[in-house]
């Protein structure tokens, strides 16, 4: 499902796993790391193809900006090792890193590739285009028009 990008303050406390670790933390702070995390992942996964500013984006990949920014944002409270909380957003937040990682291109190539809607209203369409014919030598015709023509 695409949601609205950037994510709020209250996406961020809606839609984080345990938001009372983030109640103390001023809402400005909120936004800014929010914000800046917000822009560090979607320029990772998406400056290679898309138009910016993007304007939706996938719920999965909301959830790695989600965690990455709680990481950063205990930074800005104080990490506690007896809080079960805190554990568990370090744990998250790894899993974040794996899949922004996924996301970024590489020798490989994209492993994932996040749905999303760009400010020119284009949905990501990844896929391989297939053409089909009812004859099954049809691929040397177009290939034999092709040189002739002088292309490809």
């Amino acid at each position: 499902m695409l949601v609205a990008f950037p994510p709020t303050v209250a996406d961020f406390l809606t839609g984080t796993t345990k938001p009372e670790a983030f109640t103390s933390i001023d809402a400005a702070t909120l936004a800014q790391v929010l914000g800046a995390e917000a822009d560090r992942c979607i320029v990772v996964a998406l400056s290679d193809r898309a138009t910016f500013p993007i304007l939706q984006i996938d719920e999965g990949f909301r959830d790695c900006i989600f965690n990455r920014a709680a990481r950063r944002l205990m930074g800005s409270r104080g990490y506690n090792r007896d809080a079960g909380a805190d554990e568990e957003i370090v744990k998250l937040a790894g899993d974040a890193d794996a899949y922004l990682l996924m996301c970024a291109p590489g020798t490989d190539g994209k492993r994932v590739t996040p749905l999303y809607v760009d400010s020119k209203a284009n949905t990501v369409i990844d896929g391989v285009r297939v053409v089909s014919s009812a004859s099954a030598d049809a691929w040397t015709r177009r290939s034999s028009i092709a040189a002739r023509r002088g292309c490809c």
